[in-house]
């Protein structure tokens, strides 16, 4: 594939992408696009259209909120981002295509989702768009610098390009440094425990930190009496995709998970099944009402410091960094 292409692509894409539905975009949308395509050269030739596009709240969203400028200075191309929870984002696509509104020209989606809406004829191909090489902007733009796995993983449905892969989601483990370099801390787990307190790198350790730094209100911590109670571990337990991604972290580990190397489904195999048994014994060391909890709860239950550690992903961190949000900050 050509350099240089795909960002422009992925916008303009989807100027007809509801258009399967309804091909009509959202309002004016495809309107100002008709009415300026004759006018200018190149990407300029789309002055005066306005995309709508939805995409989870969250740090990545955020980032390309801040480009937008930058984007409509350089195409003439206003793009209409609106935000809103991970679920919410869900369902206010499906309800756009199932009811042919036209609401949005550009969707930001997981995965997960990208051969129903390939399946039902809601969105299109990028080809033509990345074949444009009028549609260039980007001049230093390589699509090597994405990797060839989240190409096919995220964008491609049995061999053909229908999204651009904006969010690397990695898990990855926060926890509490202060509290794992407190000296009292660290004499009081190697009496109890047998060996020194350290990040955890396998889930018996993880099981033991979890258990350990497991507090009721009123004992101490790292030499302070404690307000409220305080928790070894923050999790995911709601019939949600974060605690679908959760478990296949231990299910994986475990040498489980939902298929077997034949690509049979192994979700009731033994490992698997000792994988569940892990994740529900260590729920006990997380704050009460895990089943309602997506990763949206653990990353405020971790700005709050009320638990020590939790498995997020990347894109979750940056919350736990922000000075005015989080008294864990630094």
């Amino acid at each position: 594939m050509r350099k240089g292409t795909r960002w422009l692509a992925a916008a303009l894409a989807a100027v007809c992408a509801v258009g399967m539905v309804g091909c009509g975009g959202a309002s004016g949308g495809n309107d100002a696009k008709t009415a300026s395509s004759e006018e200018g050269t190149g990407a300029k030739r789309f002055e005066g259209t306005t995309l709508y596009m939805i995409a989870e709240q969250q740090t990545p969203t955020e980032a390309l909120k801040k480009q937008l400028d930058k984007f409509t200075e350089e195409t003439g191309i206003t793009v209409d981002l609106e935000m809103a929870p991970y679920d919410n984002v869900i369902q206010k696509e499906t309800l756009a295509f199932e009811s042919g509104s036209g609401a949005y020209d550009i969707i930001a989606a997981p995965y997960q989702f990208l051969g129903n809406l390939v399946e039902n004829d809601y969105i299109q191909p990028l080809d033509k768009f990345m074949e444009d090489e009028s549609l260039s902007i980007i001049e230093d733009y390589d699509e090597s610098d994405v990797i060839q796995g989240l190409w096919e993983a995220s964008g491609e449905w049995q061999g053909t390009i229908y999204g651009v892969s904006a969010n690397s989601c990695i898990g990855m483990l926060a926890y509490r440094k202060d509290l794992f370099e407190n000296a009292d801390e660290q004499a009081a787990f190697k009496e109890t425990y047998g060996y020194d307190l350290t990040v955890p790198t396998d889930w018996d350790a993880y099981r033991d930190v979890a258990e350990f730094f497991t507090r009721e209100k009123g004992e101490m911590l790292a030499g302070e009496e404690l307000k409220t109670n305080f928790y070894g571990v923050s999790m995911s337990g709601k019939r949600h995709d974060a605690t679908t991604c959760e478990w296949l972290n231990y299910a994986w580990s475990f040498g489980g998970g939902v298929f077997d190397e034949e690509g049979n489904i192994a979700i009731n195999s033994p490992e698997s099944v000792a994988s569940l048994e892990y994740f529900c014994d260590l729920t006990q060391f997380a704050p009460e009402g895990i089943a309602s909890k997506t990763w949206d709860e653990q990353t405020t239950e971790m700005q709050q410091g009320i638990a020590a550690m939790t498995i997020l992903f990347n894109d979750c961190f940056a919350a736990l960094e922000a000075e005015d949000s989080s008294v864990i900050a630094g």
